[in-house]
């Protein structure tokens, strides 16, 4: 198979990851699979996705580890692409493929046809994602290697515990379909550790995330917020947080004024501040 460089999907995906919700669970009830055992599930991974191909037929090599903050996973490289397996269950939570030069003029599908593809990858190789409350929150195009168009869709869990407020788990799948085919993937399954009731509110995170990144106080209301509760990972421990986003338009210089600001929802501790610059 011709390669060529995944670097917009993976930066797209990659991105995607490190977004309002990345959370991954370092629970210590799991013992780390061995790398043999990693392998054999990439295997059988792999052999789904083509049933015309015997798993020992794939040519697998180890990339060593790939640790984040979140948790440590085995990376593989096949013909197919570079892939990384979850020490904790053995599960592949991230596949990217390599797209083949040979089908560039393939016709490309529609928004409908690629989520329909999608949906429907993701019921095969998520096991939880008919069982859990999966949102679709998101659809992007893009333009993909030779022209071709490229859907990227996110799901995630959504609970309402409080029936007012929907709080976004560590739950979530997110695929990528360039010219037709499955082009990335991440599957993400955690088990929540952490109280769904926030004991603060959201204004008490706006006003504390307007401070956080320096901004004059907003009296009149004139800033506009996107935000949203989720569950999130700092410094290895499971967090509900508040991300708030704020847009306050453009300064005297023209440039864009506001940011993004985690807010702990249980403590109102500052986790994270991202004003513009």
């Amino acid at each position: 198979m011709n390669r060529i460089l995944k670097c917009m999907v993976v930066l797209i995906l990659l991105s995607s990851m490190a977004t309002l919700c990345y959370a991954q669970s370092q629970s210590s009830a799991y013992q780390d699979v061995g790398i043999a055992e990693a392998e054999e599930s990439l295997r059988t991974f792999l052999s789904s996705i083509d049933n015309e191909r015997s798993g020992a037929d794939i040519r697998i090599t180890s990339q060593g580890d790939f640790a984040t903050s979140a948790g440590d996973y085995y990376e593989f490289e096949t013909d197919e692409g570079n892939f990384k397996v979850y020490k904790k269950t053995g599960e592949v939570e991230s596949a990217w493929f390599y797209q083949d030069q040979t089908n560039s003029g393939k016709s490309d599908l529609s928004k409908d046809e690629s989520l329909k593809l999608a949906k429907e990858f993701a019921q095969e190789h998520y096991p939880a994602f008919d069982n859990l409350n999966m949102v679709l929150i998101d659809s992007e195009k893009s333009e993909g290697n030779n022209g071709r168009a490229r859907y990227l869709f996110k799901w995630y869990e959504v609970e309402n515990p409080l029936f007012d407020t929907e709080v976004y788990t560590s739950n979530y799948v997110i695929i990528a379909v360039e010219g037709g085919e499955i082009a990335g993937y991440i599957g993400v399954e955690r088990e929540t550790e952490v109280s769904l009731n926030p004991e603060i509110s959201e204004s008490e995170a706006m006003e504390k995330a307007v401070s956080a990144i320096s901004l004059p106080a907003d009296p009149d209301g004139n800033y506009e917020y996107d935000n949203k509760l989720c569950i999130s990972y700092f410094d290895g421990k499971q967090n509900l947080a508040w991300y708030i986003n704020i847009d306050n338009g453009m300064d005297s210089w023209g440039y864009a004024s506001g940011g993004q600001a985690v807010i702990d929802a249980h403590n109102g501790d500052v986790l994270l501040k991202n004003p513009y610059m």
